[in-house]
């Protein structure tokens, strides 16, 4: 049970990870450094998503190193990228405001519908 838990929150992880990029400008870092210091707060405001970039990539490789320990890479694999792909998705949609189609929600379900059946017919991790 520990191990899907850790893979849940890999793929919490990497979807922060993933839409921290969107955020993250090194252009507008460098600008704020210049302009304002290190210890200003208009560059630790610029400065942010780069470190939830680097704190949520090293969070999603303990969680999924720990996962990795009892649940073969391929399950593991499949189960963490697709979660992940499921959250983006929500947050795509009811973050960033981005249109889905009735088809993609379909695909989608489909994708979490594997997800269930591997972990329902796994040996690992009960």
């Amino acid at each position: 049970m520990i191990a899907w838990i850790s893979i849940l929150l890999a793929s919490l992880c990497e979807t922060l990870w993933a839409s921290s990029l969107k955020f993250l400008n090194f252009r507008h870092i460098k600008i704020r450094l210049k302009r304002n210091g290190f210890f200003s707060q208009k560059f630790g405001i610029a400065f942010l998503p780069l470190c939830t970039y680097i704190i949520f990539g090293i969070l999603n490789m303990v969680f999924l190193t720990m996962a990795l320990k009892t649940i073969p890479l391929a399950i593991c694999y499949a189960v963490w990228m697709g979660l992940a792909l499921l959250m983006q998705a929500l947050i795509d949609v009811f973050y960033f405001k981005e249109n889905i189609s009735l088809r993609q929600i379909g695909f989608l379900l489909l994708i979490l519908i594997g997800i269930i059946g591997l972990e329902f017919s796994s040996q690992y991790g009960h």
